[in-house]
C-alpha cells in the first residue's frame, strides 16, 4: 500500500490532475489510509479521473494486488449534476455512495456537523466511561474489603 500512496501523492505534480479543492493555506490531499482502506480526494475532472484510474492500474500490476470493484465507491458533493455523476460512474466503475459515511469508526461529511453524525461516537465515549468508572468502584470497594480485613486482623493480634 506504500506503493500506491506514495504514487497518490505524486499525482500532485502531474498537471493533468485536479486536487480536491481545500482551503488557502491547507495543505493538499490526494488520499488517507488504513491497512488496505484507501479514501482518494480529486476533483471529478476527466483528467484527474484517468490519472486516478491510470495510477490505480498500475498498482494492480506491480503489485498483482487487485481492487474489489465491489467493494470500491464514490462520494460526490449532493449538488454535483447528475451527469458528471455518471462520467464518476462510467470513468471508475464504482458505485455512488452518499455522505454521511463512517472511516475508522468516525463519521465523514459535506458541509455542516449535525450532532447526528457524531451521536453515535458520543454515546460509545459515555459507555467506555461508564465501564472504566464501575471498574474503579469496584476496585476501590475491594481495596476498601481488604483494608478492612487486614485491620481486623491486627487487632485480633
Amino acid at each position: 500500500m506504500e506503493v500506491l500512496s506514495r504514487s497518490l501523492n505524486k499525482l500532485l505534480e502531474s498537471q493533468n490532475f485536479k486536487c480536491f479543492s481545500v482551503p488557502r493555506g491547507c495543505p493538499k490531499i490526494t488520499h488517507l489510509s488504513y491497512a488496505d482502506d484507501v479514501i482518494i480526494f480529486l476533483r471529478a475532472h476527466p483528467s484527474s479521473l484517468r490519472c486516478v484510474m491510470q495510477t490505480i492500474g498500475w498498482y494492480e500490476k506491480v503489485s498483482s494486488q487487485q481492487i474489489n470493484v465491489q467493494k470500491s465507491d464514490f462520494l460526490v458533493h449532493d449538488k454535483l449534476p447528475a451527469h458528471c455523476v455518471a462520467k464518476v460512474r462510467r470513468a471508475t466503475g464504482f458505485v455512488v455512495k452518499a455522505f454521511p459515511i463512517r472511516y475508522l469508526g468516525f463519521p465523514l461529511f459535506a458541509g455542516r456537523q449535525k450532532s447526528g453524525y457524531v451521536m453515535e461516537l458520543v454515546q460509545l465515549v459515555i459507555n467506555k466511561v461508564s465501564a472504566w468508572r464501575a471498574r474503579c468502584l469496584l476496585l476501590e470497594a475491594a481495596f476498601f474489603s481488604l483494608n478492612m480485613s487486614y485491620q481486623r486482623s491486627r487487632s485480633i493480634c
